[in-house]
């Protein structure tokens, strides 16, 4: 099995995790790097790491990689409640990793003080790809009167929509209170979808204890 050959049929790690070990396979043999880069199409962190490891090296691109991480953890710290219960979706290494750093508790059912999902890519007008069933838990946390964020990288925002590969789906970004990368937290650009509860930064949920003064920027103000 060649090393893209590798990476595509690869349907248990995560992007980021598949990010690792396509440098890993780009440091052994730089000739595989556009394999590499075409292998995931609905995981376009894959190939902007394999692009970026292409033009500046393997070792800034794990630098870029693990900088990001750490950005996103650093920014989910000031945002989602320590020591809270998290209801989580999928295999997202990142979602697991930020759970860890609060000192979360993951549960599997509602309800929850909030509910995370990791996302594949990051589309224009927020909207997000990710794997097959997302939308749904999305709502059921909403009903549930979960907080709801997704959480990625900023190296997984494209231009444009990507093929979805099977098993992944486009989700509406309304679904969600917020993206949380590392440059902090990202709204929808409309209103939440009709027929979920009022946006839970609103209710001052951000610490167990209370919130810090945040507001959503699409609360209606009496």
């Amino acid at each position: 099995m060649d090393a893209a050959e590798e990476i595509a049929r690869d349907r248990k790690r995560g992007a980021t995790a598949l990010a690792e070990r396509a440098l890993d396979l780009l440091a052994r043999s730089r000739s595989a790097g556009p394999a590499l880069a075409a292998a995931r199409p609905s995981m376009p962190l894959v190939g902007a790491v394999v692009r970026l490891a292409l033009r500046r090296g393997v070792e800034e691109a794990r630098r870029r990689l693990r900088a990001s991480l750490a950005g996103i953890v650093r920014q989910a710290r000031d945002v989602l409640p320590p020591g809270g219960r998290f209801a989580v979706f999928g295999g997202s290494g990142t979602v697991l990793r930020v759970v860890r750093s609060v000192k979360g508790r993951i549960v599997d059912r509602f309800p929850a003080d909030a509910a995370l999902v990791g996302a594949d890519a990051l589309l224009p007008g927020g909207d997000f790809v990710n794997a097959k069933g997302t939308e749904a838990f999305l709502r059921r946390a909403r009903a549930a009167r979960c907080g709801v964020f997704a959480v990625a990288s900023e190296l997984k925002r494209v231009k444009a929509a990507p093929p979805l590969e099977p098993g992944f789906e486009r989700v509406n970004g309304k679904v969600v209170h917020a993206v949380l990368t590392e440059t902090g937290l990202h709204y929808p650009p409309l209103e939440a979808v009709a027929g979920v509860e009022p946006t839970w930064l609103d209710r001052g949920a951000l610490e167990p204890g209370g919130g810090r003064g945040r507001c959503h920027p699409h609360h209606r103000r009496p």
